[in-house]
């Protein structure tokens, strides 16, 4: 059993390392946080009854990941989110500490050299079940100039990145310092580079080949709102994002920033007035350079305290000589799109709820069903 963990990403990296073993003839079960394609919904059942290998996303809010064990355990990044379940970073950390620490011995911990919090995790571990790291086997992934906190290079690393003319991410793959081979995404943004190279580690570990790899990662268009090509609009395309903390707000921006366009829309909806509460400062900076950035008010299923509100950013980004726009309705802004959007123009739609704004632009009804 594999579970994959981390703040951002865990969707897309179940979802591309469980295409790669279906490429290499491998059956497993797979559990995804989101919709695929491929599978029609979020849950793969194996096609066998064997049943040998469990590929599942663990998540971190309310410590949910502390009821999941494996004989993998991978993390992608330790990201300050969920502010109702860790008032501060390090609280969050403590967590992701106490989840290898419950793990059996003999798990193998598959880590990102890129997050600058991995030494500190590991020291908590230390601290949690004294010796524990001793008996599981550590393995690195992330850039080739990324180094482990013990100084070396990481045991899967990516090398000379560089993006096609439509915005493509394409780089070598390095293992324990000999190329094993060169990938592309149909995905844009480093930070699914990232995303494939933790879903490498596993694949590779669990016997994929190079070749399956490649082909699967070619192929692979993304689970259900991240980074979902929603369709046409006026000419325009549509892309549709489940983005809500400020540092994959601006990750998915930067991405957008890579394709090719005439000129990028960008809208968002903040999720949680407490993530807002907590994270103000940091949305405003993510937002800051956008011309303009639209925003609508906060989408908040679970809380009561509603005292803070989308336009408090909108209104912090105008003070700071940025451009922001506030609807107060979502339908609002859909009617501002149908006015503005021109023909060769991209859209980015950020957001739980303000997602259906892109299904309505471009009529798409089905989500299991390719976008031509």
């Amino acid at each position: 059993m594999v579970n994959v963990s981390g703040t951002n990403g865990k969707s897309t990296c179940t979802a591309m390392c469980a295409l790669m073993m279906m490429e290499a003839g491998m059956d497993p079960t797979v559990h995804l946080g989101a919709e695929l394609i491929d599978f029609q919904t979020t849950v793969r059942l194996p096609q066998t009854r064997q049943r040998e290998f469990l590929l599942s996303e663990a998540c971190e809010f309310k410590r949910g990941f502390f009821h999941y064990q494996g004989t993998a355990t991978l993390i992608l990044n330790l990201v300050h989110d969920h502010i109702d379940s860790y008032r501060t970073h390090d609280d969050l950390i403590r967590a992701f500490a106490q989840y290898p620490a419950i793990q059996p011995r003999g798990s193998l911990l598959i880590l990102p050299a890129y997050d600058p919090d991995m030494g500190k995790m590991l020291s908590f571990v230390d601290d949690l079940r004294p010796g524990h790291l001793d008996h599981l086997p550590l393995v690195w992934f992330g850039s080739a100039s990324d180094r482990t906190p013990c100084g070396k290079k990481p045991d899967y690393c990516y090398d000379k990145l560089h993006y096609s003319e439509l915005g493509e991410p394409c780089f070598e793959v390095h293992k324990e310092g000999r190329r094993l081979i060169d990938l592309s995404l149909a995905v844009p943004g480093e930070f699914n580079v990232q995303n494939a190279m933790g879903a490498v580690a596993i694949a590779d570990l669990a016997g994929a080949g190079p070749q399956a790899i490649q082909r699967a990662l070619r192929s692979f268009r993304g689970a259900e709102g991240r980074f979902t090509r929603a369709g046409q609009f006026q000419g325009a395309q549509v892309i549709i994002d489940y983005a809500h903390h400020p540092s994959s707000v601006r990750l998915t921006i930067e991405a957008a920033r890579q394709l090719p366009a005439k000129r990028l829309w960008v809208c968002f909806q903040p999720l949680t007035h407490s993530r807002v509460r907590g994270f103000f400062d940091e949305f405003v900076d993510s937002m800051l350079d956008v011309d303009p950035i639209m925003m609508t008010e906060i989408y908040d299923d679970r809380e009561t305290d509603r005292s803070i509100s989308s336009k408090d950013i909108s209104d912090r980004i105008n003070q700071l000589g940025g451009r922001a726009e506030f609807f107060p309705t979502n339908e609002a802004l859909e009617a501002h799109l149908r006015k503005i959007v021109e023909p060769g123009d991209l859209v980015l739609i950020m957001g739980v709820d303000l997602r259906d704004v892109g299904d309505r632009l471009t009529g798409r009804t089905d989500h299991m069903k390719a976008v031509q």
